[in-house]
């Protein structure tokens, strides 16, 4: 299946630095995130579905106007690092304050005054990503989740809200439909899509730009572990040519599934 996703802005948080960092390519980890929000899987219950041997993924940077620096306030809503600064709701709800003893307290007047913070986080401006997913039908988990994606994406609905990477930057999407995919037989194709670093000949390729993502996760008992990373190559102004056959023609696209 394949979808256009766009937006004003997006930041996916670049794990390998600070909070404030963010990748320009829609990260593999993200985009199954993204797809599991519209069907409305909770967090830690749908890696199982994007295991690579269960679904390959295909991302394309169609356009963006650059990744901008900007600040933000953020205010925090709980310090339980303070106690003092910790108090019971003021309210007689024998319900509130029963909530409010169970989480510690809320916070009071000068715990929020304390916690008003500006720090400078990278954004990238008004991108537009191509999605191919390629689900593996004969596995039950994997063709029930495809099932549900498409009557979402069909109908225009989703379960939770969409956005890129953080919940202010909220996301349109335009289903295009499941489109045939066929093999292309050239040995050095000229792919559209992210590349893995591995099979990209940067010799024939022109500029691009190289990011590290994460590329699956893995749930555990406390919640969820990192289970290895991918580097992929990628540029909006040229097509990277591949060392090996692993294109796939999509709708008159050549791309690459990682």
């Amino acid at each position: 299946m394949s979808l256009t996703v766009s937006g004003r802005w997006a930041h996916f948080r670049n794990i390998e630095g600070t909070l404030y960092r963010t990748y320009t390519m829609f990260p593999r980890t993200t985009v199954a995130g993204f797809l599991a929000a519209i069907v409305g899987r909770g967090r830690d219950t749908y890696y199982d579905v994007f295991h690579p041997d269960r679904t390959r993924v295909s991302v394309t940077l169609d356009e963006y106007e650059g990744t901008h620096t900007m600040s933000r306030l953020y205010l925090g809503t709980r310090n339980s690092s303070d106690e003092k600064e910790l108090t019971l709701s003021g309210t007689d709800d024998p319900a509130a304050k029963a909530l409010t003893e169970a989480v510690g307290g809320l916070p009071n007047a000068n715990a929020i005054y304390g916690s008003r913070q500006r720090p400078v986080i990278h954004m990238v401006r008004r991108p537009t990503y191509t999605i191919d997913v390629v689900f593996d039908r004969t596995d039950d988990r994997a063709s029930s989740f495809r099932e549900e994606l498409v009557e979402h994406l069909s109908n225009g609905t989703s379960v939770f809200t969409p956005y890129l990477g953080t919940a202010e930057c909220l996301a349109s999407v335009e289903y295009n439909g499941e489109l045939p995919i066929d093999p292309v037989t050239d040995d050095a194709p000229e792919v559209e899509s992210a590349l893995p670093l591995s099979v990209v000949n940067p010799v024939a390729s022109g500029p691009f730009t190289v990011e590290k993502h994460p590329y699956n996760m893995t749930r555990t008992a406390n919640g969820r572990r990192l289970n290895g990373t991918v580097s992929v190559g990628f540029s909006t102004d040229e097509q990277l040519v591949a060392t090996e056959a692993c294109g796939f023609d999509v709708g008159g696209r050549t791309v690459a599934f990682y």
